[in-house]
């Protein structure tokens, strides 16, 4: 069942605004949800898929328009395109290199075929030199006045040889034309280098490479296993190898026959494989006419040459709307051209695919523009303990409910667009719920979560390169305030303390300064507690300039070996301000970056 529809020849300029006005609604679509309930669920969806609180409102709006692109894209794919497996007449046309007009019609074959099997015999049930059905030589009658007609037969692709020569020269493919006034009997009679093809029983033409490893030339007698016990065919002819290979029939298809042979050997009760190929030149042979039945070949092509006047391109298609695989060549001028009925995968509407690119595009700079808020989402969830993987799988669940949303709501919206189109237009609309189309729907949900997770994957290696850098936040209630407490997570040898200690102090030192930031060195120290020495390094970080919006915060890194020998570092931010929470984060990520430091220019 056909599920395309004709949008092309059918398309009126006058339905151009019924068809752009659903996506003029999209587009108002943040309008429209302020005043209808039902139009909510895409901003609510915004507000969920927003980790960041701070940056809420244009993170929202962000997402939403990457929303309705992934929305207007599936809806816009379904509504505007189609695919359909269909079943008409192909045609293909090629230069007449035969210089003759005239109809040729076969069963077409594969260029290649595989078939699984036991043994030999099983490979011989393929679809090479099948006999033309007795109806189609009928139609070949009874359409036209036929002039002459010729006929080509072939020999069935097989495992085993017809023949041998000798040990090493198997026969697997024979030919013979009815009649020597053939179009391609003459292309064959022009590359023989001495003699030509058979022109009485009893007579063989063979190869030249062939003749010459048995010492055979024309006029000598060859026995062939044929008939009760054997029987003498006498050289009429040797023709050129590399000449006759370059040869093809009326249809395109090579001169030579095929033949199988055994590519995969199974064992342990597993088939073997056959496959076809072409037969080698020094493989085939070319007997008369009369001989055909003594050798079981096919009546595989007829060519018809019709009187004048005839129109022969009508014919051959009338033959191959016949169906049966049938492949009718029509040889007129210049031009040959062959007609089968076949089925092929139909497609329409790719045109409308460059407005959604541009809509792709647009959802992608969206994405991209938001990295900034990606990386601020990664600092705050990485504080509150998640590892890298926490974090990935935290932006990738987004992207996958993004684009399934994306995806199923453009699937709905574009069927309602068929519906749309099918009441107030002309164009001829086909449903397309079926399996096909779901799956369709959903291979574009899943393209737009690749693009969706691809971006925030990057982001997410961008900020958090490894797991080694994972600082967790632990928040402590004193009699003086809040405490944040970090654990910088840095492998560090007890010998190393000073070094380290020394190289955060002259880091902060050189730290540049100015009136919106400035960090400060106050203290360093070592302080002896139940006999533990701990290692301390005050300093203050200030950002914002005046009453309203200075943030300060007095920092403490402090380090010690624990009971088991290790190095335990910590960092206690004690902020102050209208961004306290922010600043807490700025001074963890500041001293975390200076151990990344450390740690690379000290392995």
């Amino acid at each position: 069942m056909s599920i395309s529809y004709p949008l092309f020849p059918k398309f009126d300029i006058n339905l151009l605004p019924k068809i752009f006005s659903p996506l003029i609604l999209i587009a108002g679509l943040e309008i429209l949800s302020r005043g209808f309930i039902g139009f909510r669920f895409i901003v609510d969806s915004a507000e969920l898929f927003s980790v960041s609180k701070r940056n809420l409102k244009r993170r929202k709006l962000r997402t939403i328009l990457i929303l309705i692109s992934l929305i207007v894209f599936t809806a816009g794919s379904l509504a505007l395109t189609s695919f359909s497996l269909e079943v008409d007449l192909l045609t293909y046309y090629r230069r007449n290199d035969y210089g003759v007009d005239g109809l040729s019609i076969e069963i077409r074959v594969p260029d290649h075929y595989v078939v699984s099997g036991f043994s030999p015999r099983e490979a011989e049930n393929n679809p090479y030199a099948q006999n033309l059905p007795s109806s189609v030589l009928d139609m070949i009658e009874l359409l036209g006045q036929v002039e002459y007609k010729t006929f080509r037969a072939e020999s069935k692709a097989r495992v085993t040889p017809y023949t041998r020569f000798s040990e090493n020269t198997p026969i697997m493919g024979i030919v013979s034309f009815s009649d020597s006034s053939d179009p391609v009997a003459k292309l064959v009679s022009s590359t023989f280098i001495t003699g030509g093809l058979p022109s009485k029983s009893g007579e063989i033409a063979i190869s030249i490479s062939l003749a010459s490893k048995l010492g055979f030339k024309v006029g000598d007698l060859i026995p062939i296993p044929v008939g009760n016990p054997f029987r003498f065919f006498k050289i009429c002819g040797l023709f050129d190898d590399n000449a006759i290979y370059n040869l093809r029939e009326l249809s395109g298809r090579h001169v030579l026959p095929y033949k199988m042979i055994l590519s995969m050997k199974g064992e342990d009760g597993v088939p073997n494989v056959y496959e076809s190929r072409i037969c080698e030149p020094s493989e085939t042979v070319f007997i008369h006419w009369s001989d055909i039945s003594s050798f079981e070949l096919s009546v595989s092509r007829v060519y018809v040459y019709y009187k004048l006047n005839t129109d022969i391109y009508s014919i051959g298609k009338t033959i191959a709307l016949r169906g049966g695989n049938i492949l009718s060549t029509v040889l007129i001028g210049d031009e040959c051209i062959n007609m089968i009925l076949a089925e092929y995968l139909s497609s329409s509407g790719f045109e409308a695919f460059i407005p959604m690119i541009l809509i792709i595009l647009n959802a992608t700079i969206s994405a991209i523009a938001s990295l900034r808020e990606r990386e601020y989402e990664s600092i705050v969830i990485t504080s509150l303990g998640a590892s890298p993987s926490q974090l990935f799988r935290i932006f990738i669940n987004e992207s996958i409910i993004m684009g399934f949303s994306a995806g199923s709501i453009g699937y709905a919206f574009g069927i309602f667009l068929y519906k749309v189109m099918s009441i107030f237009s002309r164009i001829a609309v086909f449903p397309k719920i079926s399996f096909l189309w779901v799956f369709f729907s959903i291979i574009l949900s899943l393209i737009a979560l690749v693009i969706g997770s691809s971006i925030v994957f990057r982001s997410a290696l961008i900020v958090v390169p490894s797991k080694l850098w994972n600082i967790k936040r632990n928040i402590q209630y004193t009699p003086e305030g809040r405490i944040d407490i970090y654990e910088v997570p840095l492998k560090l040898d007890p010998k190393y303390i000073g070094e380290f200690l020394s190289y955060v102090f002259n880091k902060i030192k050189s730290y540049p300064t100015s009136i919106e930031e400035s960090i400060r060195v106050v203290d360093k120290r070592v302080d002896k507690v139940s006999g533990r020495d701990i290692h301390k390094l005050t300093f203050t970080y200030d950002i914002g300039s005046g009453t309203a919006s200075k943030n300060t915060s007095r920092n403490i890194l402090e380090i010690y070996v624990d009971d088991n020998g290790e190095c335990k570092i910590l960092l206690y931010v004690k902020s102050i301000g209208s961004s306290s929470e922010k600043l807490s984060m700025m001074v963890a990520k500041f001293i975390r970056h200076i151990a990344m430091e450390w740690s690379s220019s000290y392995k």
